[in-house]
């Protein structure tokens, strides 16, 4: 598994905040520390009703033996939920909330964070490892998810559904290469064809002109092949923010470790950083992504 350095969708935002512990003390509100978020999360926990409130509570209570858990105001970093190697802890930034002062954070999101936060940590630092072939779950998730939201756009749906194939083998390709460090080769070209059925030889040159790596590389393959003409990442991030209410869902797109992280934070309800409708797109590949992060954490 790659760990992305910075967000080509973000134009450079960091993946890794690595900051040291006295940064981050800094950016602490002197009423905004993890002592404050367990009282406000034991307050409420009578109507958070999830799978993992014990855990997260048990942890959020240690914080202070651990050490490991900053909760900052950060106003030049857009993203919600950040790790430091430096310091060794996992990072929520308030900031994106639109507040300085935790107790105007609102429950939900206090806890859909720190959750976040708590995934993302276990996987960047291997605790939850994601195994190879969770890729098909996921190519089927995004495939579903593309083909519902860009569907209609290109007659995908309709006159030419035959490009379907071609839509599962770039994502599938993509998600190889990216997220799970496949070299772009002839090797990577069949594997992804031995799960979507698309007949890509005559693409090959193409396929070279294009870094599978970068999520940009697969929305101009996309383009480029004419599985979906004309399409380009104003078209696609323009859509996703409309959908999803901002840009908390963006790093999903180019690092496995934030997409597994947003697919548990999604089975938070009333939380705005992953929308709980993101299981309707493909609940069968949704559940199995879930269960596997949820049988080996909680």
């Amino acid at each position: 598994m790659k760990i992305k350095e910075n967000f080509s969708i973000l134009k450079g935002v960091p993946n890794i905040l690595n900051l040291s512990k006295n940064q981050i003390d800094d950016l602490t509100m002197e009423d905004s520390t993890p002592k404050h978020a367990y009282v406000a999360l034991e307050l409420k926990k009578s109507i958070i009703r999830h799978f993992a409130l014990d855990k997260i509570l048990d942890y959020v209570k240690n914080v202070k033996t651990t050490n490991d858990l900053g909760i900052i105001v950060n106003d030049q970093y857009p993203l919600v939920v950040s790790y430091s190697f430096k310091a060794h802890s996992k990072i929520v930034n308030i900031s994106p909330f639109n507040s300085k002062d935790l107790a105007r954070v609102s429950h939900m999101n206090l806890y859909a964070s720190i959750l976040y936060a708590y995934i993302f940590d276990s996987i960047v630092n291997g605790r939850l490892r994601i195994p190879d072939n969770m890729v098909k779950a996921i190519s089927n998730f995004w495939f579903s998810m593309f083909t519902q939201m860009f569907g209609r756009d290109y007659g995908l749906t309709g006159t030419y559904s035959s490009k379907l194939p071609g839509v599962k083998f770039l994502i599938t390709l993509y998600l190889l290469i990216s997220f799970f460090n496949r070299t772009q080769d002839k090797s990577t070209y069949r594997l992804s064809k031995q799960y979507s059925g698309y007949q890509y030889e005559d693409k090959e040159d193409i396929l070279r002109q294009v870094d599978l790596s970068d999520f940009k590389g697969l929305i101009r393959s996309l383009s480029l092949t004419e599985v979906m003409p004309g399409f380009n990442i104003v078209k696609f991030t323009t859509k996703v923010h409309r959908m999803f209410d901002g840009i908390q869902i963006l790093p999903g797109f180019e690092d496995l470790a934030r997409f597994m992280s947003l697919i548990m934070t999604s089975s938070v309800e009333q939380q705005n950083i992953a929308k709980p409708f993101l299981n309707k797109y493909n609940k069968e590949a949704y559940m199995l992504m879930l269960n596997y992060m949820k049988g080996r954490l909680f």
